[in-house]
């Protein structure tokens, strides 16, 4: 199944999620310092490094966003990913929703493996070499995905959107709760 050819951004709403952000900061009389310390206190158990500030007053300015930083915005949100996806017919399906640890040493996070495997699926059921399914998905190269396999590739916005769309699967689907 081939995608059709838009702009990254016809993908996934960077804007719109930006904005959303925004007006819950400002609902909840946050500055962006304060947003962060309740986004990253979700799962301050967790040893790795928090999200800055800086990656949400800057993201307008970029294409592409970490994956697993944008779930930690999403489930601050309460939002599926799908709600910025333009154009999606069923955002708010109770199979989009992102379900948050109830832990403070668990995060959320895209399965770079289950990806692949996923892909793999498709691919062999369509007879289609690694090539022909990155050219489909349109946003990733078949050495890219062949490394998802590995659990090092890395899953961001909006290419989990494309790679979810020609899987036909909602995004939360890819995601697994870890524990630290």
């Amino acid at each position: 199944m081939t995608v059709p050819v838009l702009k990254m951004r016809d993908y996934f709403d960077i804007d719109a999620l930006y904005d959303a952000l925004d007006a819950q900061r400002e609902e909840r009389g946050l500055a962006w310092g304060g947003v962060m310390r309740e986004i990253n206190g979700t799962y301050r158990d967790v040893d790795l490094r928090p999200i800055a500030a800086s990656t949400i007053t800057t993201m307008r300015d970029r294409d592409y966003l970490n994956g697993d930083g944008v779930i930690q915005m999403l489930l601050w949100l309460d939002r599926t990913p799908e709600s910025f996806v333009p154009g999606h017919a069923s955002p708010n399906a109770p199979e989009n929703r992102l379900i948050a640890p109830g832990r403070t040493d668990r995060i959320l996070r895209f399965r770079p493996a289950a990806v692949y495997w996923a892909a793999d699926e498709v691919r062999r059921a369509q007879m289609l070499t690694w090539k022909q399914v990155a050219a489909d998905i349109g946003c990733i190269s078949a050495n890219g995905l062949q490394s998802l396999g590995t659990g090092r590739g890395l899953l961001g916005f909006p290419k989990v959107v494309h790679i979810a769309r020609w899987l036909d699967i909602a995004m939360a689907a890819l995601t697994l709760e870890r524990e630290w």
